[in-house]
């Protein structure tokens, strides 16, 4: 029986070449299981990153499969100050390989559970992300470089996006007033995707500190687009049923807070347009919805606006909303795209209580102003320069105030008011407010009409009417209004006058005897002496010599201040309807460069009554 031959031996490179691949495979699998261990994401990776950022960032725990998904325990961002900018109990991540090696990051689920974001400020203005943000701008360089091709950016898809039971928490201390800061916090959760470059935003809900009025919570939903780099083009709806805003309101407005100098005024030429801008978005639309919305007094019900964003045209269209129980409509287009703008705006408001809004944004005149507004605006134009002003603009302003009860005695005026009461043998004057204010105006062809400007008192009436040419420079406009002075009539008798009578033979119009004039930005009072004289005159009968003197002269000063408050009252009215802020025309040169108060709408009333 023959042996069967063994078979020949194998080469000695073919021994060698399995060895080495043998290795290799080794060295491959012990480096994968060393690569996606949590050790070398933990030791080796983040801290380079952290580096590159300029922050510090650590997780507890990680499962990294580099086929399939990563997920990331205890993640935090520490960019500075002591708390962490970002902090989440997980992060999970779920991906397609072959769409990776592709060159494309298709992303099926991306998942945060619990994240908090401190935001923090600093008494120098920066904020504990400020690192985040200086890293940025210093490989901005290098970015602009690399994105100069866009075949080699990988194209991002993420087809569902979870944010579940996040915080955010944002602390600022106040400027000027040492160991006070603002302190907010909202919860949000928010789903999504992201595909093509087109955000399609599911459901965000913010909710804020609950209040005894509202939940304070509020949905946005809606899609945008960004393959556009230019502009976004996207819809968005926001709804909500209750809101009250009172507390985060109240964080800014402190009691005893302590108004610091005015900062120095840029320098402006009144005769530059505005200059033109350009929106970031084309053909956006913004619906908003809110049931209720409450703000320390005022309460607005049924809210709806429609906003439209289109390169440099802004519509709002409608606007409307119930104001304290009185409806309120309002329409603005705007042309951003031309230097000085076009505007076309419309306000129509039906019985407004003016008491919620005075004792909610007033506190010098809490308690001291009532009555209903009535309000219909029209106004359109180009530019925002005096003779752009005079040339374009076009539209007319009526508000009524009825049922008013406006205090009008203040502590400068009232010594004077004290004289006339005393000399005219009534102390009603001392303490008749205000119950009925009128204002129709008129811009057509560079001219402001004053149609009719009355405020009644139950101890005097004013009026006023004319025609105000306006100037290039708005403040040079020239005035010259005669002021009408009606007394009741039981007053009047004092006088032996006859006159044409008013409200139904209550009130007794006495001789014109003053005009406003001067400017819009310098009002002044021209006082006719001979018909002073002849009023005097008519207070001799039956009275002393002197006591028709004191009321001859107490009247003129009154009349006079009335005068001066009405030219200040119509340059205000005419500073808030032509959009400008009112100015200091009284102080002197050296004061010049400090910036303009602020603009008050309560300011057109008169001060308030002092105890």
């Amino acid at each position: 029986m023959s042996e069967t031959p063994s078979p020949p031996p194998r080469p000695r490179w073919m021994r060698r070449l399995m060895c080495s691949v043998g290795g290799l495979l080794a060295l491959l699998v012990g480096g994968y299981f060393v690569v996606t261990s949590a050790w070398f994401l933990k030791w080796q990776i983040l801290p380079r990153v952290s580096q590159a950022l300029g922050t510090v960032i650590t997780v507890e725990d990680a499962d990294i499969k580099p086929f399939s998904h990563v997920t990331l325990r205890g993640l935090k961002v520490q960019a500075g100050g002591t708390e962490p900018l970002l902090q989440a109990t997980e992060v999970r991540a779920r991906y397609h390989l072959r769409s990776l090696l592709a060159g494309r990051i298709n992303v099926t689920e991306l998942v945060v559970n619990s994240p908090v974001v401190n935001v923090a400020g600093n008494a120098d203005g920066t904020f504990n992300f400020t690192p985040l943000v200086k890293a940025d701008r210093s490989g901005s360089g290098t970015a602009k470089v690399k994105s100069a091709k866009p075949s080699g950016r990988p194209q991002l898809d993420v087809q569902s996006i979870a944010v579940n039971n996040a915080t955010v928490r944002f602390t600022q201390p106040l400027r000027g007033e040492a160991g006070r800061q603002i302190e907010l916090d909202a919860r949000f959760e928010a789903t999504g995707a992201w595909q093509n470059q087109q955000l399609d935003l599911r459901r965000f809900q913010l909710s804020l500190s609950p209040t005894a009025r509202a939940q304070n919570q509020f949905q946005l939903t809606g899609k945008l687009d960004f393959s556009d780099t230019n502009a976004l083009t996207g819809a968005l709806k926001l709804n909500a049923d209750t809101l009250d805003l009172t507390p985060f309101y109240d964080l800014f407005d402190n009691p005893a807070k302590t108004n610091p100098p005015p900062p120095a005024a840029m320098p402006t030429d009144a005769s530059t347009e505005a200059a033109a801008v350009k929106l970031a978005w084309r053909n956006t639309t913004l619906d908003v919805n809110i049931g209720r919305l409450f703000l320390r007094e005022v309460a607005v019900s049924n809210f709806t606006a429609a906003a439209r964003l289109d390169g440099s045209r802004v519509q709002l269209r409608p606007l409307q909303f119930v104001l304290n129980g009185a409806p309120v409509r309002a329409a603005t287009d705007l042309n951003l795209g031309t230097a000085g703008w076009e505007y076309d705006v419309t306000l129509k408001a039906d019985k407004i209580p003016i008491e919620p809004l005075v004792n909610s944004f007033s506190r010098n005149y809490k308690g001291q102003a009532n009555g209903d507004l009535y309000a219909d605006i029209e106004f359109k134009g180009a530019g925002t320069t005096g003779a752009s002003l005079r040339r374009s603009l076009e539209g007319r302003a009526f508000l009524s105030f009825t049922n008013a009860n406006i205090q009008i005695v203040g502590k400068k005026i009232r010594p004077l008011v004290s004289l006339i009461a005393s000399a005219l043998g009534t102390l009603d004057i001392l303490q008749s407010p205000i119950n009925h204010l009128t204002a129709d105006l008129h811009v057509h062809a560079g001219k402001l009409a004053v149609r009719r400007f009355y405020a009644h008192s139950y101890a005097m009436i004013g009026e006023t009417h004319g025609v105000i040419p306006l100037a290039d420079a708005l403040t040079n406009s020239p005035l010259q209004q005669p002021i009408e002075i009606s007394l009741p009539r039981e007053l009047a008798k004092r006088f032996s006058l006859t006159a044409r009578t008013l409200d139904e033979g209550a009130y007794v119009k006495l001789p014109t005897f003053i005009t406003l004039k001067g400017t819009l930005g310098k009002p002044d009072v021209d006082l006719d002496k001979f018909k002073l004289a002849e009023i005097g005159a008519s207070r001799l009968v039956g009275t002393g010599a002197g006591v028709a003197v004191e009321t001859v002269k107490g009247a003129a000063i009154t009349v006079r201040e009335f005068g001066k408050g009405l030219g200040k009252t119509l340059e205000n009215i005419g500073d808030a309807l032509l959009g400008r802020k009112p100015a200091d025309t009284n102080a002197p040169a050296a004061r010049e460069t400090n910036q303009p108060p602020k603009f008050n709408p309560f300011k057109f009333l008169p001060p308030p009554k002092q105890p």
